[in-house]
């Protein structure tokens, strides 16, 4: 090692003489070895903050595409695992801290963004991929809610909204993208429901959208879409382009209790929304933004509707068997609405979570592990969080 620390001292010395030196170490070795080393110290801290508590939390999703899947693990959920049939819960941690992954799949890699984050995973977080934003819980005895964001290559937690007296938190999703953030809020005189959109970088001002009740809403770079029921008691499907400014109708007249069950997704070049036809049956329902035109995709769609892209929609079925098991089906349905059964499982603990991340299905099955299936068929990924 003494040899090392000299050979490398008279390089650096000699760097500038203008003279040829025979070193007697590889200094390719040197710099392996320092680059093993704080590869291992990295590894030390990463297994030390995956799961300091011992709970093996479960993965939760929360944002990403083609290429990425952003996930968050809260390290103090309580998981209770029952004996026989019964199936496992799991009780969310809602004031965290959570730790922050990014997977990607070429190259294969799993990386530790962002340690300890202020906040519950499973209970409104959600990232862009340079933004994470989550609610947190300022007094549990008073319900107070904050929301919080952080910038994930650096900069401190900031503050965006907080329960005030005249306004409160809807601790519903939250929706991240293009560095813009959304998120509900009800009048606390009125109670009326807001739906805010945020430029978290500063740049361009707020946009708020007032009604008598907001259903479903999603945000996609500049495209905010929000299903609203006005003052005339008519829900409506809207959507909003916040480059222009300018407002579309795309649906006038929406089933009445679509402002409570209805679920909405933007695509690359449309709209996908499902409008309850009765229990656990769903009709669904495409705008193609390019050609302005409205078609019907499926009727009697079971389950609820968790994604869409522009060739292919996904849901998620919650059901019971005969010996009281609860288990999860999801179905993929192509644009001539054949259905195709990706995975059927227990729904223990929080597996489930069925969305669409770009071109791909994602959910956690019950062995604590992410799935990744390309809606195309190609073959799947499955990794652990941590």
């Amino acid at each position: 090692m003494k040899r090392t620390i000299l050979a490398v001292s008279v390089l650096l010395a000699s760097m500038n003489t203008g003279c040829g030196i025979d070193v007697p170490v590889d200094p390719a070795s040197f710099f392996a070895f320092v680059n093993n080393a704080t590869g291992r110290l990295d590894n030390v801290f990463q297994d030390a903050v995956a799961d300091p508590f011992g709970v093996d939390p479960y993965p939760v999703l929360i944002g990403g595409d083609s290429a990425r899947t952003f996930y968050a693990t809260n390290l103090t959920d309580t998981s209770i695992n029952f004996s026989g049939r019964s199936n496992d819960i799991v009780i969310p941690g809602f004031t965290g801290p959570s730790n922050v992954y990014r997977f990607t799949q070429n190259p294969r890699n799993r990386e530790l963004l962002r340690p300890l984050v202020g906040g519950g995973s499973f209970f409104g977080q959600a990232t862009d991929g340079r933004y994470i934003g989550f609610i947190a819980f300022e007094d549990l005895q008073a319900f107070d809610l904050t929301i919080r964001v952080t910038d994930l290559f650096g900069g401190e937690d900031r503050v965006i909204f907080e329960d005030g007296a005249s306004r409160s938190l809807i601790p519903a999703k939250l929706f991240i993208s293009n560095g813009r953030i959304a998120y509900q809020l009800v009048e606390t005189v009125s109670d009326r429901h807001v739906l805010r959109v945020d430029d978290l970088s500063g740049v361009e001002p707020s946009v708020e959208i007032s009604a008598e009740r907001i259903g479903a809403f999603a945000l996609s770079s500049d495209l905010l879409a929000y299903i609203a029921d006005t003052s005339s008691e008519v829900v409506s499907l809207e959507l909003r382009d916040l480059g222009t400014g300018i407002t579309t109708t795309l649906d006038p007249a929406l089933r009445s209790n679509s402002i409570f069950n209805a679920e909405l997704f933007i695509a690359n070049n449309r709209i996908v929304w499902s409008e309850q036809d009765g229990p656990g049956v769903s009709r669904v329902t495409a705008y193609d933004l390019v050609n302005d035109s409205t078609t019907v995709l499926a009727d009697g769609v079971i389950g609820h509707l968790v994604g869409a892209t522009d060739t292919h929609f996904v849901t998620e079925e919650q059901y019971t068997r005969d010996n009281g098991v609860n288990r999860i089906r999801i179905r993929r349905y192509d644009e001539d609405a054949r259905m195709r059964v990706l995975a059927d499982f227990r729904a223990d603990g929080l597996a489930g979570q069925t969305r669409v991340l770009g071109d791909r299905a994602a959910w956690v099955n019950p062995d604590r592990k992410v799935v990744l299936a390309p809606l195309d068929g190609r073959d799947r990924a499955i990794f652990r969080p941590f």
